[in-house]
């Protein structure tokens, strides 16, 4: 009699893993198909803003532009700012496969000087990346800032003309004027011409090597006298070596 009863258990034990069994199976196989489906794909051009230098309480834009490389629609859910920041979707939050949209993002500088940073985060349908992260960083000064710091011609031959730039950046709400310009011009031409760009403003310092320049190492400075009272005295140093003619 108890034989009959544990044969009969083991019976009802062994129907029912066979019952479980095919659906487990079907449940990895849903599973794996759901990994093979296609998904959205959506790469920036960049996800790092680089703004260089800017004044004290100065707004800094710049445009994010992604694609949708995959064979699924893209969707922005919406997008998260740090403090100080904003962003907004220049285009329809649905981006169809091969679409192309933007991001407007805007930083306003604080009136503190050093490195300054704002990250934005945008939440999508991208399921390997839901939360995409954006960067604007910089440095912020006042008055005045020369990009770069010293002009280096590097190696020219004896004879010849070379040319560079500098930037003199406008950093506060007071318009910069280069009043005067001391330079050797013996060897040296310089000419100062006003430009503004997304986010930035100032002066262009164009320099000239004339080709009177004598064979060996070359220094000079170039020192600019503006109307800036914090900084009335801008020198430039300039590097050349000259190549004598053999």
């Amino acid at each position: 009699m108890m034989n009959n009863k544990l044969f009969l258990r083991l019976s009802l034990i062994s129907l029912f893993l066979s019952l479980l069994l095919p659906s487990c199976a079907s449940i990895t196989s849903v599973s794996r198909e759901a990994e093979r489906q296609p998904r959205p794909d959506l790469p920036f051009e960049d996800r790092v803003y680089e703004f260089g230098i800017a004044g004290p309480e100065q707004t800094i834009t710049h445009v994010f532009t992604f694609s949708n490389v995959g064979p699924r629609p893209a969707s922005i859910s919406g997008i998260t700012a740090s403090c100080g920041s904003s962003a907004v979707l220049l285009s329809k939050p649905n981006i169809p496969p091969g679409g192309t949209a933007k991001i407007k993002t805007t930083l306003q500088t604080h009136r503190y000087e050093g490195r300054q940073e704002s990250t934005f985060i945008i939440h999508s349908n991208d399921p390997e990346e839901p939360q995409i992260k954006l960067i604007m960083q910089g440095m912020i000064k006042r008055n005045v800032a020369v990009v770069p710091q010293g002009l280096n011609f590097g190696d020219v031959k004896e004879g010849e003309v070379a040319t560079g730039r500098v930037r003199v950046l406008q950093l506060s709400a007071q318009p910069l004027v280069v009043e005067r310009i001391e330079a050797d011009q013996r060897y040296l031409m310089v000419a100062a011409s006003s430009f503004r760009d997304e986010n930035s403003r100032g002066l262009n310092i164009d320099i000239t090597l004339k080709p009177q320049v004598p064979a060996g190492p070359f220094t000079d400075v170039i020192t600019l006298h503006t109307n800036i009272k914090k900084q009335p005295r801008i020198d430039v140093p300039v590097w050349a070596n000259i190549i004598g003619n053999e």
